[in-house]
């Protein structure tokens, strides 16, 4: 993959799950990935597959368990290999990574990493504003999209 690009979304993790909250974005199968955005507990984990027997990934920790919703965006940088992680706009980390090795046919699936028929890592919570693009569209700290607020906690607008 030769061309930078940009995960991101809403998430509201269920607060009664247990620490494990699942896959946000994947684009790959159960060996290799072109690349996954995943949460457990508080680590937001962006990574995948430089090679048939290397995984890189970049992790930051964050309270994502606080009841609240919360942007999170992960940018890979070509030209710096670089692989970040943004949440609520902030850059939790940042790691020079080789580049994804495999850019493969697979379905981008959110919310599980899905191999029919079997559905693994599924999101416990709520998604909302999804989106991939091309480029690397954070370079630093951000304002995240604005949030409205609806009664008692803040909603992705």
């Amino acid at each position: 993959m030769n061309q930078s690009f940009t995960l991101e979304a809403w998430v509201l993790p269920d607060l009664s799950n247990r620490p494990g909250t699942g896959m946000v974005f994947s684009r790959g199968d159960t060996l290799h990935a072109n690349y996954q955005l995943s949460i457990t507990g508080n680590v937001v984990e962006f990574g995948w597959s430089a090679d048939d027997t290397l995984d890189v990934s970049v992790k930051a920790t964050s309270n994502l368990r606080d009841g609240a919703w919360h942007h999170v965006a992960a940018v890979y940088d070509v030209p710096n290999t670089q692989g970040r992680i943004y949440v609520d706009g902030r850059l939790g980390a940042a790691k020079t990574l080789p580049p994804p090795n495999y850019d493969g046919s697979w379905n981008l699936d959110i919310g599980a990493v899905v191999m029919a028929p079997f559905v693994d890592k599924t999101f416990t919570g709520t998604l909302d504003l999804l989106s991939v693009a091309a480029g690397a569209i954070y370079t630093g700290d951000f304002t995240p999209p604005l949030l409205y607020p609806e009664i008692n906690w803040n909603y992705p607008r």
